[in-house]
């Protein structure tokens, strides 16, 4: 058996999740939506809305400070110092990437720089489990 999921039309569907409807117009008030077992996602992925967020994997929701596996794996190699492009030469990425995967790991873990991320990632391996 289906459920039946409400979303208002002002971006909320009542739990204070993000939900596109309130951005397409705001002209329902609030209407019901039976999924038939679905998840609403692959509901409005089916009816053409576009730029959903997808969920965030179980290997960045199991760690600490949120970070993707593969900020992770770049934030494991900063401690070492190296630059851009030697951390995508080793992970076979490009140099932009690995910026962007800095620029995230720095507002998850809430430091200014590479420097402070690599001296936290350095703490966090050394503390004993």
């Amino acid at each position: 058996m289906g459920t039946t999921q409400y979303i208002g039309s002002n971006g909320s569907n009542g739990n204070g999740s993000w939900s596109p409807w309130g951005l397409m117009g705001g002209t329902m008030s609030t209407i019901a939506v039976q999924t038939n077992g679905n998840g609403l996602i692959e509901l409005l992925g089916e009816l053409g809305v576009r730029g959903i967020p997808r969920p965030a994997r179980r290997s960045t929701l199991d760690n600490p400070a949120g970070l993707t596996a593969r900020e992770a794996e770049v934030l494991a190699l900063l401690p070492s110092g190296r630059r851009n492009i030697d951390i995508a030469t080793q992970l076979h990425i490009s140099p932009r990437t690995v910026d962007r995967h800095i620029s995230s790991i720095l507002v998850k873990l809430g430091v200014r720089s590479r420097h402070e991320a690599a001296r936290l990632a350095d703490a966090l391996r050394s503390k004993p489990a």
